[in-house]
């Protein structure tokens, strides 16, 4: 079954194993077949979840494959990748940072504590009570339910529309506005109002913090990356093996 998936060249290929079975040899070993059959280097591409797995199918291609080096990015890496080209090109996206989830929570709290000062959002101890992490992961669920959407990533609209969805169909998307206070646990439904009533200007604060601080995060990496490749300015011929 090996030797079959490192063989196929004419359609796609999935394989499915468990973890120590031998995935990334088999990757590495087409990429060998690969450079037999005289497809050049730069027309491969390797993407990975991972940092971890990223450098282990590196190692195994140095091991196999000596010299011919394939491009071997994590999925977030090769979106960075794009962007840096294209903003050698464009002078767009050319100075952006990643943030991690440290800096977004930061930033959507700060964010989130001005409208406590002028009374938008309501709390008990006028702070706010969800943790961090959730913050984070319901604005990333609002920024891919409106891509889901069809809205172009690039276009302020959509937002309203994507967390009235969610706030009312995804027990997921609710659970994150859940907060534990000692014994007590409730949900946050000031937050929720909030964000159904002023979310499309919330997340557009929480875009200009990040452009006017050269920052992305990495929902905005993949997105950036999409309308880029559709992009008549963004020209680059097609890989060969992905």
């Amino acid at each position: 079954m090996q030797a079959k998936a490192v063989n196929e060249f004419n359609r796609n290929v999935l394989m499915l194993a468990r973890a120590g079975t031998g995935k990334t040899y088999t990757v590495a070993q087409k990429i060998v077949e690969a450079d037999r059959l005289g497809i050049e280097a730069d027309k491969i591409l390797c993407l990975t979840f991972t940092v971890k797995a990223a450098d282990e199918l590196k190692d195994d291609i140095l091991k196999y494959c000596g010299d011919f080096r394939p491009e071997v990015y994590t999925i977030h890496g090769f979106c960075y990748k794009l962007m840096r080209e294209y903003g050698r090109r464009t002078g767009k996206f050319s100075d952006k940072q990643i943030a991690d989830e440290i800096d977004e929570g930061e930033i959507l709290k700060a964010i989130l504590n001005d409208y406590i000062a002028s009374g938008d959002y309501k709390t008990a101890d006028g702070t706010v009570p969800i943790q961090t992490k959730n913050l984070v992961k319901a604005v990333s669920m609002i920024k891919h339910r409106r891509a889901e959407a069809g809205y172009n990533y690039f276009s302020p609209s959509g937002y309203g529309a994507a967390i009235n969805s969610l706030a009312d169909s995804s027990k997921e998307f609710r659970d994150c506005f859940i907060v534990k206070s000692g014994a007590a646990r409730y949900t946050d439904e000031n937050l929720i109002g909030f964000l159904k009533a002023k979310g499309s200007e919330f997340m557009e604060k929480y875009r200009f913090v990040l452009n006017s601080s050269a920052l992305c995060d990495f929902d905005d990496l993949i997105f950036s990356a999409r309308e880029i490749i559709s992009d008549i300015n963004y020209q680059k011929s097609a890989y060969k093996l992905i």
